[in-house]
């Protein structure tokens, strides 16, 4: 593909719509659940086990999806404005990478969190 021809920026283009708006439609429909799961955790009891790791996976849902938007604007950012390309790029690289591993991380440092007490 070249980048100077219409044709493929044409399908660059319309690739990159398509990433940015099935995201954003991913993104609302997780936020919806999310919503949901929370409202429904709290017709459980505060100390059994199966409402404490439901509360630990919904923080994870709620990280990732942050972090997931997060990387999607920057990257928006990037493709959008081209003065601060550089700038955008390397923040979005970043920030895909650290959306993946501090949301499986959270799961274990807010036990202590969600039980009341650290024991």
């Amino acid at each position: 593909m070249y980048d100077t021809s219409n044709t493929c920026n044409a399908y660059y283009l319309t690739m990159m719509t398509t990433f940015y708006i099935s995201t954003a439609a991913s993104a609302t429909i997780s936020l919806i659940l999310i919503i949901v799961a929370v409202k429904k955790s709290q017709r459980y009891s505060r100390s059994s086990a199966k409402t404490l790791a439901e509360r630990r996976m919904i923080v994870h849902a709620a990280m990732a999806l942050v972090m997931l938007m997060i990387w999607v604007t920057t990257y928006y950012l990037a493709n959008t404005i081209d003065s601060m390309y550089n700038l955008f790029d390397s923040l979005s690289f970043f920030v895909f990478f650290v959306q993946h591993y501090p949301p499986m991380l959270v799961i274990l440092w807010i036990r202590c969190v969600l039980m009341f007490s650290c024991t």
